[in-house]
């Protein structure tokens, strides 16, 4: 770790441009916070390259072979666009450990599934949503998917460690990086869906004018997925 921190602290020796601020290491993945001070010389991802390619000769000096743990493609990184928000990424950084105990003490809490086939009768879910999932009291439903290796962040992860939490997206809707740009007819098909979760306890939602049947098509659209 300690090698891993000090190829870390090499970047902005070559590069006074950044500055560092805070690090967590992980033990498939680091997060590191780095502020871009002036102009930077090359793009940011090529400072990304030398500390991976850093952190891996220092490895390899200390392993004494030529082999070392393999990083992974590219990098994600954080743009900070409003006040708090980096207050927000540190606390995450910090308590990062905390979350992967949570998740290694309760895996069957995180499981993901790739797919939850309901049926549909004219539009409406059959059978009530608690009595296919009795004891989850917070349903979430997201409008961008589900990465391959994910789990919840913020409140809904400590609510996911209770055992209280089931996260759905549509299954037609695919997994991108940010939240889907929403349009009435996707905000329509979510209100939807929902109404169908609660069964007889759904609020009424006035559709401005659009007909019970595009209403459910819409929202048919979303959760039917298209097999090739």
């Amino acid at each position: 770790m300690l090698k891993l921190v000090e190829a870390l602290k090499e970047m902005p020796r070559l590069y006074p441009q950044v500055r560092l601020t805070e690090w967590q290491v992980m033990p498939e993945h680091f997060h590191f916070i780095v502020f871009v001070v002036s102009p930077l010389p090359k793009p940011l991802g090529a400072l990304i390259r030398g500390f991976k390619a850093g952190a891996a000769k220092r490895w390899k000096a200390i392993a004494g072979t030529g082999e070392c743990p393999a990083w992974a493609d590219g990098f994600q990184d954080t743009i900070l666009f409003r006040e708090g928000q980096l207050r927000a990424e540190i606390n995450y950084l910090h308590d990062n450990p905390r979350r992967l105990a949570e998740k290694r003490a309760n895996p069957e809490l995180f499981r993901r599934v790739a797919a939850v086939s309901l049926p549909l009768d004219g539009g409406r879910l059959i059978g009530r949503f608690e009595a296919m999932n009795r004891g989850f009291r917070l349903v979430a439903m997201r409008n961008m998917g589900f990465a391959p290796i994910q789990k919840p962040t913020g409140r809904l992860f400590d609510v996911c460690a209770q055992g209280r939490l089931l996260l759905l997206a549509p299954a037609a809707w695919p997994y991108s990086t940010q939240e889907k740009d929403m349009n009435r007819f996707d905000a329509t098909a979510l209100n939807r869906i929902c109404q169908w979760f609660a069964g007889e306890d759904a609020v009424e939602i006035n559709y401005h004018g659009m007909t019970p049947s595009n209403i459910d098509r819409l929202a048919e659209e979303a959760v039917l997925a298209k097999t090739p």
